[in-house]
């Protein structure tokens, strides 16, 4: 009895073991898992990537994206790497938040995974022992998998705000050719849900598209262009049929002309430095324009009015010279 009892006891405890034991997939082409807190998405978009070394040529603007886009498709280097120049790709500019309880970092591939390499992080976070340095956080020399993670935990904690992927061999039979699909860095309390790949809001709610920038005042900031099929602009200030008012103050079109021959723009149009500086508020400037075009055709009722006087004038001159060549026959 007493063996039985000391046996379910072992057993509990393994269980309780197993149940505070945190488990989890490699992100990769061959597990579901998730990367919903990779702080890399769009790194070459949100921070500084560099790429130096052996295959350095080919993982240029395209390739270099897709290791940071989500998708695991596996970009190959087209040479065998150098042990003695190795393929280094390094990431800046990551935010200072400290790792805490656990982060982990690594990458993914379909075929030609990487041998030999190393994955170092810059710790940033003042007060860690190994604060202002180069911290290896990894160091293989005879991997044989094709994804690989490692937990950043205990002495190795710390704020990194630069990660350095070194590698020095593949496992291609073409001679140690290089397959990489994706690098990342899962980083829980430094990153929201897909932050840098979907649409981000600010503490303030306001939405960012390509940027964390979103100038105070603005809803939505877009670093990019735009395309859509159509957009509706709804004006908080009045639109400008004012101008149609009798009461309208036109200005008389002497005083237009020598506005525009001393400012070279019309007036209440932004000039053309002050739109390189602050761009252009579309519905304002589409009411200013409508604004313009009113003005313009008050301009063109008025000498319409104008030349019609001045014909009922030349009427009356040809009929009094037509009377008076009559009277002198």
């Amino acid at each position: 009895m007493r063996n039985i009892l000391l046996v379910i006891l072992v057993l509990l405890a393994s269980m309780l073991v197993k149940a505070q034991t945190p488990y989890g997939y490699i992100p990769s082409n061959r597990y579901i898992s998730t990367l919903e807190k990779n702080l890399l998405f769009n790194a070459p978009a949100r921070y500084r990537v560099t790429v130096q070394g052996t295959g350095s040529n080919y993982y240029g603007d395209v390739p270099l994206k897709a290791l940071f886009d989500g998708q695991m498709s596996p970009q190959y280097c087209s040479v065998a790497l150098d042990p003695n120049n190795p393929l280094v790709i390094e990431i800046e500019g990551l935010p200072n938040v400290h790792t805490q309880v656990g982060a982990w970092v690594g990458w993914s591939t379909r075929y030609w995974a990487a041998k030999r390499f190393k994955i170092e992080g810059f710790n940033s976070y003042s007060g860690t022992s190994t604060y202002n340095t180069w911290v290896t956080l990894a160091d293989v020399t005879d991997n044989t998998s094709g994804q690989y993670m490692v937990a950043i935990s205990g002495s190795k904690s710390g704020g990194y705000t630069k990660l350095r992927f070194t590698f020095y061999e593949g496992t291609s039979n073409e001679g140690g050719k290089l397959g990489l699909s994706e690098l990342f860095f899962i980083h829980s309390e430094a990153a929201k849900a897909y932050d840098g790949l979907l649409v981000q809001y600010n503490s303030s709610l306001n939405v960012g598209i390509g940027t964390n920038n979103v100038p105070n005042g603005y809803k939505l900031a877009v670093d990019g262009k735009v395309i859509a099929e159509e957009i509706t602009i709804k004006l908080s200030e009045q639109w400008p049929d004012y101008v149609f008012e009798e009461e309208y103050p036109l200005m008389p079109i002497n005083e237009l002309e020598a506005y525009i021959k001393a400012n070279k723009h019309l007036p209440n149009v932004p000039s053309e430095q002050e739109v390189g500086n602050n761009g252009v508020d579309l519905g304002e400037m589409n009411a200013l324009l409508l604004r313009k075009m009113e003005e313009m055709t008050l301009y063109i009722i008025e000498s319409h009015a104008k030349q019609l006087k001045m014909e009922a004038k030349l009427d009356s001159l040809n009929l009094v010279i037509k009377t008076m060549k009559s009277n002198e026959k």
